[in-house]
């Protein structure tokens, strides 16, 4: 919901009225200064500390039991992929589409009908997995419906930009709650490590979060539909790394 509306009204109204993308960003740090500072003030305190202590591994110990388990890197890799696709084409599908014609308004909605639907989706895609007991070939629907979005993207214009943005967004929150999830199924990892294999996670689709806008902005001077393809594939690597998971990964019943 968040999502939705920070695109939806950021650049339309919010910047406006206040002067510029850099008085947006000041507000919003601000919010999240202001929602940590009382977090901090209602966290719990840790109790028994000392007794705890020697159940818990170091960081340096917990990442290399972790990263020595072959399905924590395929999740991490696949998320990889198939994240930095969506973070990078959410960055530049409202400026491709203003400079193909579109209003700010009609460009920033398309973007918020992206987290809209993803919105919608999230518990009901969440609730299915739970329900049949498969996180795989859900994460695997999910990377393919993201890479045969994008190819739309990159390949209509008019009303079937729609169509795209719908199909790229269904699964991208589900997708990303099932994913936290696996990764704490994971053979090995459990609650123990799970923030140590969550962590490990997200380390990497930061990185690809860093990696794939300047490599797909690099190709708009070829053709502006370009960096669409180049993010699309990065998908469809996401997907190929699933079909490495061993079973083990989702079992929930």
């Amino acid at each position: 919901f968040g999502f939705m509306l920070g695109s939806l009204l950021a650049a339309t109204v919010i910047s406006p009225l206040l002067g510029g993308w850099r008085n947006v960003f000041f507000v919003y740090g601000a919010v999240a200064l202001f929602f940590s500072l009382l977090w901090w003030t209602t966290q719990e305190k840790e109790q028994g500390n000392t007794n705890q202590s020697s159940g818990h591994a170091s960081i340096g110990a917990a990442l290399r039991y972790v990263t020595s388990i072959p399905n924590v890197w395929f999740l991490a890799l696949a998320t990889m992929g198939v994240g930095s696709c969506v973070g990078a084409t959410l960055g530049y599908l409202p400026l491709y589409l203003r400079a193909q014609g579109w209003s700010t308004t009609s460009a920033d909605s398309a973007l918020a009908s992206f987290h809209a639907v993803s919105m919608l989706c999230a518990i009901p895609i969440a609730l299915l997995s739970d329900r049949l007991g498969v996180r795989r070939g859900i994460l695997m629907a999910g990377a393919a419906m993201v890479t045969t979005g994008v190819i739309m993207l990159a390949l209509t214009h008019g009303s079937l930009v729609w169509v795209a943005v719908i199909i790229a967004g269904m699964m991208r929150d589900g997708f990303m709650a099932i994913t936290m999830t696996s990764m704490i199924e994971v053979k090995g990892v459990g609650a123990r490590y799970a923030g140590s294999a969550t962590g490990f996670l997200m380390a990497w689709g930061g990185l690809g979060n860093v990696i794939a806008p300047p490599l797909g902005n690099s190709l708009a001077s070829f053709s502006p539909n370009a960096p669409f393809f180049l993010w699309a594939g990065m998908a469809a690597a996401g997907f190929c790394m699933y079909l490495f998971l061993k079973k083990d990964t989702g079992a929930t019943r």
